[in-house]
């Protein structure tokens, strides 16, 4: 990035020690170590090259996913994009959040939030891009600019891998500082671990599921003649995207169902993401045809060795030759000899992912407290507006509602397990 001319120290409001340039704010050098606060669109050709050489895996932290939900979604938020670095060297660490006022039923509050919530598709077990084992030295960096940012009452990281970097840089903080720590568990996404031939894959979820996948595929291909068709290979991406749309229109027909192409901002966003995605090649969106027309669509994505189904969706009319299946089998069959390791399905994912499914991936939402009995008292507030899960655990105390919580995860767990060995 750049540097200007005029550099000065900060206003009051920006605290002391930290100098504001433009729009961007910079900490004193610590330990060797410089963080900045700088807008995100000026960050492209840095955040480009940290996240090839953190060899990240998650699509949703590389810099098409960041700048175009920001594009979409950035009303009414301030950003708060953390740079660290070696001083005058290229960035360790791109940590992207915002601050947006919320509206509660006892008020309203200022919260510190990670990129991604709160409009559009949430990222799946979003992370902090950071070189591998530099996460604690990041979060006792960006503790100084924390400190003195009093825009903000608490911070609210949603849905983030417990064991990824930011979840690191969170304990790191709340370690170097009189920050408190809260955690809660998050959302759950389905996995397949592809560590093994396809067949062998069929073969290790019984003699059922293998004869359904046959079955399946024999009476499709022979009732229907379908043929797959890739957006960017024989479809436009904004074709493939609106032919998607459509059929989720006609699954929905008025049924309080999921949609990810919901509203016109909603194809806004994704055509745009779509089409970035598709010159990196991480765009893998396919629509299954029968006798010219979409009977079925497979939205996806895909970043080095993980595979991200964002949504699957067939017609009505074509339901009971089950193309949803037909085009996830016909997935999890190319990627097993493709390189992928995992597969992570969306949480709107249609039930019989489930029979794929051989785990899950589990998140957790990290509160960030101040000291300040202001930021307590935001907290609370917020808590009890919040849904039941989070006032259950406000009122039984956090080791309680943990300790029912991984309790009733291991029964149902257990139930699965059975159901799908019957």
């Amino acid at each position: 990035m750049q540097k200007e001319p005029g550099l000065r120290r900060a206003s009051a409001t920006s605290g002391g020690g930290l100098l504001r340039m433009g729009s961007a704010y910079y900490g004193p050098a610590i330990d060797g170590r410089r963080v900045e606060v700088c807008p995100l669109p000026v960050l492209r050709d840095e955040w480009i090259r940290l996240h090839e050489r953190a060899g990240a895996q998650n699509v949703f932290l590389g810099w098409e996913y960041a700048s175009t939900w920001w594009d979409h979604f950035k009303r009414g938020r301030e950003g708060r994009v953390f740079i660290a670095r070696d001083v005058s060297g290229p960035p360790i660490a791109i940590v992207p959040l915002y601050v947006e006022e919320r509206a509660h039923r006892f008020g309203r509050s200022r919260v510190l939030a990670n990129l991604g919530q709160g409009g559009g598709p949430g990222p799946a077990l979003f992370d902090a891009l950071v070189l591998p084992g530099r996460e604690e030295e990041v979060g006792r960096a960006i503790v100084l600019m924390l400190e003195n940012d009093s825009s903000w009452d608490y911070a609210q990281l949603s849905d983030i891998d417990p064991e990824g970097a930011l979840a690191r840089i969170a304990r790191a903080v709340a370690t170097a500082s009189p920050f408190e720590l809260r955690s809660e568990p998050g959302r759950e996404y389905r996995s397949i671990e592809l560590d093994e031939p396809f067949e062998a894959l069929v073969e290790r979820r019984g003699k059922e599921f293998r004869k359904e996948i046959k079955q399946t595929r024999r009476k499709i291909e022979r009732d229907l003649r379908v043929r797959i068709r890739k957006a960017g290979e024989e479809l436009s991406v904004a074709s493939a995207l609106g032919l998607t749309a459509s059929l989720e229109a006609a699954r929905a027909d008025g049924k309080r169902m999921p949609r990810i192409l919901a509203g016109r901002h909603a194809v806004s966003f994704h055509e745009q993401l779509a089409e970035r995605l598709e010159r990196r090649g991480e765009l893998d969106l396919s629509i299954l045809f029968s006798q010219g027309s979409p009977i079925a669509a497979l939205y996806g994505t895909r970043r080095r060795e993980t595979y991200f189904v964002h949504g699957c969706v067939s017609s009505p009319r074509a339901e009971r030759w089950s193309p949803g299946r037909y085009l996830t089998s016909a997935l999890v069959e190319r990627l097993c000899g493709d390189g992928v390791s995992r597969i992570l399905f969306s949480e709107d994912s249609p039930d019989w992912s489930e029979s794929w499914a051989d785990g899950t991936r589990s998140t957790v939402t990290l509160q960030i407290l101040r000291p300040e009995w202001r930021s307590r008292s935001s907290w609370v507030r917020a808590s009890l507006s919040a849904p039941s899960r989070s006032l259950l655990r406000l009122m039984i105390g956090r080791d309680t509602f943990e300790e029912m919580l991984r309790t009733w995860l291991s029964a149902r767990t257990g139930e699965s397990l059975r159901a799908r060995e019957e």
